[in-house]
């Protein structure tokens, strides 16, 4: 990606005085902490790489933040932290890691929530952002291609739901958050969900492959949360797109009777709607 007001620079979020000096130099009005180790099985074998980049990497930023304001520098606006349905309720080391990278963000809020520097520390969590990078529909389109045309469509459980959102949504999800978001809060996208066997089939039928049904990977969910239990006494909705997880300091005055589990199971879109939708965002081929 190009462009003249975009500007690449290398860096290690780990690296807490690389972080603390491009903060300090750019002055950013804004933070989006996106950096993360991602893939559930390497995180369950490298524990601790994956502490050091979700964790302390979240860490280096909040802190380099809190070091400048406390010194009057210029301060952003708001520090926004991308999390994942996997941090709800996780049973994985990178839900676990990204959980704690959530407690850090609502924590730093709480402890500046009577400063008067203004800034604000939020939170967003995603869904699978459809065609990103390393994502299932990266994956499946290959198989339409000489390169995957002799891989096999291996599925993990044929019960298995992921809810599901458009790049557009995620920019959208984050400019929502950094223009009303107020510190604290967890902004959760109202969002659709598929089973993943259906859209297994439409691969398999297109490109005459079967399906091997492989058996789960350790940390794997059946079904994704991206609110549980707990969080919806806490919680409101905010329109029809969005949801708003209140930090436990904070106490909704009436709590929405709309709200339940927001599971993945509970949204599901039927198999032909799904494949029309992948079709008409050119997701799927």
């Amino acid at each position: 990606m190009k462009h003249p007001k975009v500007t690449y620079l290398l860096g290690d979020i780990r690296d807490y005085n690389r972080v603390n000096e491009l903060i300090r130099f750019y002055s950013p009005d804004y933070i989006v902490v996106a950096s993360a180790l991602k893939h559930i099985d390497k995180c369950e074998y490298e524990v601790g790489e994956a502490m050091k980049t979700n964790v302390l990497g979240v860490e280096n930023v909040i802190q380099s933040v809190l070091t400048i304001c406390r010194e009057n520098g210029p301060c952003p606006d708001g520090v926004l932290y991308i999390s994942t349905d996997k941090a709800c309720s996780p049973i994985n080391t990178y839900g676990l890691t990204k959980a704690l990278g959530e407690k850090a963000m609502i924590s730093t809020a709480y402890k500046t929530r009577e400063t008067t520097h203004g800034f604000r520390f939020m939170v967003v969590r995603y869904g699978n952002v459809l065609g990103s990078r390393g994502s299932i529909m990266e994956v499946l389109n290959k198989h339409f291609t000489a390169e995957g045309a002799n891989d096999e469509l291996r599925i993990t459980d044929e019960n298995m739901t992921r809810f599901i959102m458009t790049q557009l949504q995620a920019v959208r999800l984050i400019n929502y958050t950094l223009q009303r978001g107020v510190s604290g809060d967890i902004v959760v996208p109202v969002l659709k969900s598929m089973k993943i066997l259906d859209l297994f089939r439409h691969v398999a039928y297109h490109t005459n492959k079967t399906i091997r049904v492989s058996g789960k990977r350790p940390g794997e969910k059946v079904h994704e949360m991206l609110i549980n239990e707990s969080e919806l006494m806490n919680s409101g909705k905010v329109g029809n797109m969005y949801v708003k997880i209140y930090p436990y300091y904070k106490k909704v005055d009436e709590q929405s009777d709309q709200l339940k589990v927001y599971e993945s199971s509970g949204s599901v879109m039927d198999s032909n709607s799904l494949i029309l939708y992948l079709k008409r965002i050119n997701i799927l081929r």
